[in-house]
This record gives C-alpha cells, structure tokens and sequence, in this order.
C-alpha cells in the first residue's frame, strides 16, 4: 500500500498507478482530494485538445467541491 505521507495522487497519475491505489480511508477529506490529484495528474499527461482531457479535470473539480464538503470528515476522521 503506497503510505499517503509520501505519494500524492498527482504523483501516482504520473507513475502509472490506479485510482483504486488511494491510501485515504473512503469519505475523508484527504481521500476525495487525493482523487482530485490522480484526475489532475492524468489530465496533465494528455494533449490540450485530447476531450479526454477536458473529462479529467471536470471530475477533479468535482472532487475538490466533495472534499471541501463541510459533512466530511478530516483525514483523521475528525
């Protein structure tokens, strides 16, 4: 398991590993952000004009307006 203190997802995008290597616990604020990282990280390795890319960043801003929900929880589960 890739320790969260040490692989954010834009890295692991970049290095070829799977969204389904996020370290968060599932509903945290650190887990959607970490999504949002992986999706940025992916859409940064493609062309301008790709669509694919355009699809990316959408679902990270998707992902940084659920992980700046206030019913999340904290990486700690505070």
């Amino acid at each position: 398991m890739i320790n969260p203190h040490n692989m954010d997802g834009r890295v692991a995008a970049q290095q070829g590993r799977p969204v389904s290597t996020n370290p968060h616990p599932a509903g945290t604020r650190a887990y959607y952000g970490w999504l949002a990282d992986w999706h940025e990280g992916q859409a940064a390795q493609l062309r301008a004009a790709d669509p694919r890319r355009r699809k990316l960043n959408e679902m990270a801003r998707q992902y940084r307006l659920q992980a700046n929900s206030p019913a999340l929880t904290s990486a700690a589960g505070a």
